[in-house]
């Protein structure tokens, strides 16, 4: 894993690239080139109302059932139709190790994605419960392309001994290809090939035949793929039912990722014992977690809701007393700290700020944080 001192720091280079946006391309199209997608998932930190994240336990792809769901779902908002989707990276954030180190992993949103759910259920016609549990697998199918060409990348860097990944994130990512225009693209601009495939791999997975998906899903899944941004909507120029092509276009990546022509992948073997060590995230309320991805541990909050919690139970926080990113607090003569560049808050600032605020366990620590409730 790369070092990584603060966790999605960016260098002055990055910032300056994210305000401006990618360096222009000769690329030449039949239309105007539009702006293609930016990966702010991957470099910029999230931002969710709630404040909690909880890791969470992810069925393999062979072990998804229909109505394992919860409850019937919200009502669709709008943001994914076959009319215009907002595209799975509007749901879940691969974040990569070369940016947020330890920190890395795919983070699911809760509202998002069960609109997303929902979306997927009133276009397949099936019900909600049914729909869910594959939703979530399709989504990690296309959030575990991101890590895989992190993998790759990371091969390429061996052999280059230089480093390309931050790079080709900020500077090429975005760069359109002629793979991922007209004809393959369900609109007149072209996007970033990586996440044609990534969005291959979401039809791919809702096209298996085991296990048997809900009535409808299949020609959901592949609609809202269609109305999806720039580069994802290209995804049948992905489609391995044409190997030659989807190989031309996973050269593309790899041309991309080494800024230098490429004909091929380095050897990466990866199966899903090294995609399930992968970790993932629920960003939103706990209690929304379908009891098919039960918590792996205790949900933790960001720094953010908890320097809100701990101001409400008037503890004394000193900014610019810690070393670097760190925040110390006082409360009651007790001392403690935490670390405003993690998100969330590691697991052994929380279990010390639950033993001085006088919890049992860090769980306690998440109600009252949860409930806004000041310890007496």
């Amino acid at each position: 894993m790369a070092t990584v001192t603060v966790p999605g720091l960016l260098t002055p280079h990055e910032l300056q690239i994210i305000e401006d946006g990618p360096p222009p391309t000769d690329y030449v199209s039949i239309a105007p080139v539009a702006t293609t997608p930016f990966p702010f998932w991957a470099l910029l930190p999230d931002d969710e109302d709630s404040g909690f994240v909880t890791e969470i336990d992810v069925p393999f792809p062979d072990d998804v059932g229909q109505g394992a769901g919860g409850d019937e779902g919200p009502a669709p908002s709008g943001m994914f139709s076959d009319d215009g989707s907002a595209g799975a990276d509007a749901i879940a954030h691969y974040k990569p190790w070369h940016i947020w180190g330890s920190d890395w992993g795919i983070y699911l949103f809760a509202g998002p994605f069960r609109d997303f759910a929902a979306s997927t259920a009133k276009l397949a016609g099936s019900p909600y419960s049914h729909v869910e549990p594959f939703v979530m697998r399709q989504l990690l199918e296309h959030e575990l392309t991101h890590f895989e060409f992190e993998v790759i990348a990371t091969k390429f860097e061996a052999i280059y001994r230089t480093p390309l990944y931050r790079s080709y994130m900020s500077e090429r990512f975005s760069r359109p290809t002629r793979w991922t225009g007209p004809p393959w693209a369900r609109g007149p601009h072209p996007g970033p090939a990586e996440e044609a495939i990534a969005t291959w791999r979401e039809v791919s997975y809702a096209r298996r035949k085991k296990p048997k998906p809900p009535a409808g899903y299949q020609a959901a899944a592949s609609r809202l793929a269609d109305a999806s941004p720039p580069g994802y909507n290209a995804w049948r120029s992905a489609d391995t039912a044409n190997p030659h092509l989807a190989d031309l276009v996973t050269a593309a990546v790899a041309t991309l990722i080494t800024d230098t022509p490429q004909i091929s992948l380095p050897p990466h073997a990866l199966d899903e014992d090294d995609f399930s060590e992968v970790p993932v995230y629920w960003r939103g309320d706990p209690r929304l977690i379908p009891s098919y991805a039960p918590a792996k541990d205790f949900t933790r909050p960001t720094p953010k809701r908890l320097e809100s919690w701990l101001k409400k139970n008037g503890a004394d926080i000193q900014f610019g007393r810690g070393k670097g990113s760190h925040v110390r607090f006082t409360w009651r003569d007790r001392a403690g700290g935490y670390s405003t560049s993690r998100d969330p808050v590691p697991k052994q600032p929380c279990t010390e700020i639950a033993e001085i605020f006088g919890f049992e366990n860090p769980r306690e620590l998440y109600l009252a944080i949860s409930n806004n409730r000041v310890v007496p």
